[in-house]
C-alpha cells in the first residue's frame, strides 16, 4: 500500500519549511501538487520532502529562486521525488551554480583585504598623530576613491 499524500502544512513540517515557503516553491514552478481536492486543499507526494529541504539549504547558502529554476529545470514543476537521471542533470547544472558562488566569495575576500589594508593604514597613522606631541590632525586617506552604491550601502572604491 502506497504513503498517503500530505497536506500542505503536514509537508512543510516534515521538510523543515514554513508553509508560505512551499507556497513560494509552488508559485514558482518548482513543485506542484498530486492534485487539489474539491475543498482546495493541496495533496502531495511525501517524497518531496527530501526536494524541498534540499531549496531550503541551497537558498541558505545564497543560491536564488530562480537558480533553483535552473538547477531543476529539467523535473519541474516536481511532484515527486526527481528521477535518477533528473537528479544527475539537476546536481551538473547544480555544481556550475555553487561554482559561480564560490568565485563571486573570492572576489569579495580580494575586496575586503584590500579594505583591511587601507584600515591599517589608517590606524598606522592614527597611531602616529597620537605618538606625536603636536597637534593631531584626523586626516584624509591618501588613496583616491569613488563611491559606488549598493543595495543597503554606499561602498568606496579605490581608483588605482
Amino acid at each position: 500500500m502506497g504513503v498517503q499524500p500530505l497536506l500542505i502544512g503536514e509537508l512543510a513540517s516534515t521538510s523543515g519549511v514554513t508553509v508560505c515557503a512551499v507556497r513560494v516553491y509552488e508559485r514558482k514552478g518548482l513543485i506542484r501538487p498530486l492534485y487539489r481536492a474539491a475543498n482546495g486543499y493541496r495533496y502531495y507526494d511525501a517524497s518531496l520532502e527530501y526536494p524541498i529541504r534540499v531549496f531550503g539549504a541551497a537558498q541558505s547558502l545564497g543560491v536564488s529562486l530562480s537558480e533553483l529554476c535552473e538547477i531543476f529545470a529539467e523535473a519541474r514543476p516536481l511532484q515527486r521525488e526527481p528521477s535518477p537521471s533528473q537528479a544527475r542533470a539537476a546536481t551538473a547544472v547544480a555544481a556550475d551554480i555553487y561554482k559561480r558562488h564560490i568565485a563571486a566569495i573570492d572576489d569579495e575576500i580580494v575586496r575586503l583585504q584590500q579594505v583591511r589594508e587601507l584600515l591599517q593604514q589608517r590606524v598606522a597613522y592614527c597611531s602616529e598623530q597620537l605618538a606625536g606631541s603636536g597637534p593631531v590632525r584626523i586626516g584624509v586617506p591618501n588613496v583616491r576613491q569613488e563611491r559606488r552604491y549598493r543595495p543597503g550601502r554606499v561602498e568606496y572604491v579605490r581608483i588605482s
